[in-house]
């Protein structure tokens, strides 16, 4: 398994960063609109036009809706980063690589799982990784010369089971989904 450190970094730094924006801007946006509105109450005790605080009093609640955007947007990014070292943990340290095994440790569906595993790929925190529809299963991939992907092939002497999976631990050693013996593994390529 293959992590993009760089853009998981990034996406990190934007969700802290957009976070803080609206914290700082939800802060600003009220002490403008309470100023507006003090200067509104004086404005009408002096028998003077107000049209000028409205538009101040306007412009405070679209900096605090924008704050308030912002931070439900930061507050997302770093639910998804949260999501994300689950399933690196679930990953390489319990060799989960079935959707449905996912979402049963993460207490969540599989079709959510899929979707949110599908987004991350599309990000790029991922590298060679796919969800493979009929197996149901993510599947890390080795990068060819040519550019293709070589799945590696794991046959279990433990229960006989022959199939793709990536989930490997150091030079080759891989645990069997099914029956959790220790197996080595052949690259196809």
């Amino acid at each position: 398994m293959k992590i993009s450190k760089t853009r998981v970094v990034a996406y990190t730094i934007l969700g802290k960063i957009t976070s803080i924006v609206g914290y700082i801007l939800g802060i600003v946006s009220l002490r403008f609109f309470l100023q507006t509105l003090f200067y509104a109450i004086i404005a009408s005790q002096a028998d003077t036009n107000p049209a000028g605080t409205v538009y101040g009093i306007i412009f405070a609640f679209l900096l605090l809706a924008l704050s308030i955007f912002l931070i439900i947007k930061g507050s997302q990014i770093k639910k998804i980063m949260k999501r994300f070292k689950q399933y690196v943990s679930l990953f390489s340290a319990r060799h989960m690589t079935l959707l449905d095994n996912i979402a049963i440790r993460t207490a969540s569906s599989v079709e959510f799982i899929n979707k949110d595993l599908q987004m991350m790929i599309r990000k790029g925190f991922f590298l060679n990784a796919t969800i493979d529809e009929a197996a149901n299963k993510i599947v890390f991939g080795k990068e060819t010369e040519h550019g293709q992907t070589a799945i590696d092939l794991v046959t279990c002497f433990g229960c006989g089971v022959t199939g793709v999976d990536p989930d490997f631990i150091h030079e080759g050693v891989y645990y069997c989904e099914h029956c959790a013996a220790v197996v080595k593994a052949f690259s196809s390529s």
